[in-house]
């Protein structure tokens, strides 16, 4: 597996620039531009902070499979959203289902 051109693919996926990738894993803009011109494979260290930054594991990141057995097609629709999200969107989110959840339970 090319891992400096799933990295690039991740990226357009997102929309993100460089930049936006450097600001997402904290790895330098030089290194991300480096390893796209050059075509250098990422450190395990670098990669690992590409991962976190794209909300994935190592394992879902070197799986060639863009599907996760048995979920629906919305619950797909749903994961790929979610690992769109920055760390501090996903908490606010999980809050607010746990808020939703909670009150539901009192209801119920």
């Amino acid at each position: 597996m090319d891992a400096a051109s799933k990295v690039k693919r991740l990226q357009r996926e997102r929309g993100w620039s460089n930049l936006d990738l450097a600001g997402h894993s904290k790895v330098s803009v030089n290194t991300i531009e480096s390893m796209h011109k050059r075509n250098y494979q990422p450190s395990l260290p670098t990669l690992i902070s590409f991962c976190k930054a794209f909300g994935l594991t190592l394992a879902q990141f070197f799986t060639e499979s863009k599907t996760i057995s048995n979920l629906t097609n919305e619950q797909e629709s749903l994961l790929f959203r979610w690992s769109l999200l920055n760390s501090k969107q996903k908490t606010a989110i999980s809050t607010h289902i746990d808020s939703y959840i909670d009150n539901l339970n009192k209801k119920g």
